[in-house]
């Protein structure tokens, strides 16, 4: 998934909509979705016996395990494996997965924001839809 690919299914620019989700987000584009596919990648982790780390990688939307490593170490400290077996030897009791995220509503959000925008650059009013 790419700024262009959403932007493009909308109507607007991909400069225009990187501008719009940063301003209600705080994050860029490609910083979001590299922290979706991260906390997924720890929900995957989570279990006592998580598929492999090549399964991980490539569910999460990373091209590869060294794409899905270094995304893991800069922002855990760690890389997944050695994440998984430090959790596990460390506790009996398994510690809660990372904070869900509900993909569903943030791509719902997102389109809602493109939608309107869209709606507003060509001159109708959101207002009464909502």
């Amino acid at each position: 998934m790419s700024i262009s690919t959403v932007a493009q299914a909308h109507g607007l620019s991909s400069g225009y909509l990187s501008r719009l989700f940063k301003s209600e987000t705080g994050a860029s584009f490609d910083s979001f979705i590299g922290h979706v596919r991260l906390r997924r990648s720890l929900d995957l982790l989570s279990g006592p016996k998580p598929q492999s780390i090549t399964d991980i990688a490539l569910d999460c939307g990373f091209p590869n395990v060294k794409s899905l490593n270094l995304a893991f170490k800069r922002a855990f400290g760690n890389t997944p494996s050695a994440w998984h077996q430090t959790r596990w030897v460390c506790s009996d009791t398994p510690v809660p997965s990372y904070a869900d995220v509900d993909e569903s509503n943030a791509m719902r959000l997102l389109h809602r924001y493109a939608d309107e925008s869209h709606d507003l650059s060509h001159g109708a009013s959101t207002t009464a839809r909502n």
